[in-house]
């Protein structure tokens, strides 16, 4: 079985009040893009499994903790050979941890169908926050630590060019600095659902926002924005807790001088488009 595995963009990013476990609350309106890996995946029962990858991953794969999840869940011992494409870059606040590890949830679900809904729900937030999302795609308003999602409308075609924002510290130690923070950045969630339920493209990015981006303030986030905004996107921010940063064009003309512009001066851009699933079968 092959799986296209879509990467997720945070819209807009809330991070709420700190819970005694060490979390924090979210608010996030979540959409799936189709920069995408590319999941392989030939499982056999009670047989050693394999995990190769297009780039090299340290520790053990998200992937491979999948399986062994899953199998738990099912009373299987599942083995095999899974191979991951990747085109989603790492750690950039993409979701491409979780999106591989969706694909493969998904492959075995279709193969051995063995967990119920509710179990599989519980399985793949044990692998990841990001997950749940993962599993379902498009255009969603996410609480929680991001598994309790509600389905929006989805989002009118547009164009998306991403770029980094540079090397970011780990997704806790960030956290750590949003805490500390004397001032804190709180996006407008609840208009930003009214206009993607209304269709409405540019009241959204007049309000796209992330709690994270003021911790970004360095030149060349800056000159990256500026582009942005000097080649006409509606909005741009920023997704997860970085370093990805993007911005959103209706004009594909205007995005492909973004892209270029950014690509030229810091060496990487990509022009993507918005989906309506995040995995989806070849």
């Amino acid at each position: 079985m092959k799986l296209k595995a879509n990467a997720k963009l945070n819209l807009l990013l809330d991070i709420g009040a700190r819970e005694d476990n060490g979390y924090h609350q979210m608010r996030m309106i979540m959409q799936t893009v189709d920069i995408a890996d590319f999941i392989t995946a030939n499982f056999a029962l009670d047989t050693p499994l394999t995990v190769t990858s297009s780039v090299e991953i340290e520790g053990e794969n998200i992937v491979t903790k999948a399986v062994k999840a899953y199998g738990e869940a099912a009373g299987l011992n599942i083995g095999g050979n899974i191979h991951i494409e990747k085109h989603i870059p790492m750690t950039a606040g993409m979701g491409g941890g979780s999106a591989d590890c969706a694909a493969v949830l998904t492959a075995l679900d279709r193969t051995f169908g063995k967990v119920d809904k509710g179990k599989l729900d519980k399985v793949a937030l044990f692998l990841g926050a990001d997950v749940p999302f993962a599993m379902v795609g498009g255009t969603a308003y996410a609480t929680g630590v991001g598994e309790n999602l509600t389905l929006l409308s989805p989002l009118p075609h547009c164009y998306i060019v991403l770029a980094s924002g540079g090397v970011k510290d780990s997704t806790g130690a960030m956290f750590r600095r949003f805490d500390e923070a004397k001032e804190q950045f709180h996006p407008q969630i609840e208009g930003a659902i009214d206009c993607v339920n209304k269709g409405d493209l540019k009241g959204l990015c007049g309000l796209l926002g992330n709690s994270f981006a003021p911790l970004w303030q360095n030149e060349r986030v800056q000159s990256i924005c500026r582009f942005f905004e000097q080649k006409g996107s509606l909005g741009h921010s920023l997704s997860g807790a970085g370093p990805t940063l993007f911005g959103i064009f209706t004009d594909f003309e205007k995005a492909e001088k973004a892209a270029k512009e950014i690509k030229n001066q810091f060496g990487w851009a990509h022009i993507c488009k918005p989906t309506a699933q995040s995995i989806e079968e070849i």
